[in-house]
């Protein structure tokens, strides 16, 4: 068994309609506003030991983009922590060497 229906049109439903496109054009201009905070870098931090465990300070920190082969450098502070930062996106490899 088959049912017909009749839609009718108002002045409500062409209202409806308005407000879905305004809505539909406000939210077109306000999401490039909200995705311009959305970070495009990363950054990598540890801290450096040795084999017993103790912190090296003033170690150098080789970070290495594998698939471009960029090389990005920093030092660990006094209690051995480093951070790396403006990474772009990529697979890193780490590396710390320090004398002694």
């Amino acid at each position: 068994m088959e049912h017909t229906f009749n839609v009718k049109r108002t002045s409500s439903s062409r209202l409806g309609f308005w407000a879905v496109g305004l809505i539909a054009i406000a939210c077109l201009v306000i999401a490039p506003v909200s995705t311009s905070g959305q970070a495009t870098t990363g950054q990598i931090g540890g801290q450096v030991t040795d084999p017993t465990g103790a912190v090296v300070a003033g170690a150098t920190i080789t970070v290495t983009d594998e698939e471009k082969g960029v090389t990005f450098a920093g030092q660990s502070d006094g209690t051995g922590n480093f951070t790396i930062v403006s990474l772009p996106p990529g697979l890193y490899s780490v590396s710390a060497a320090a004398a002694g």
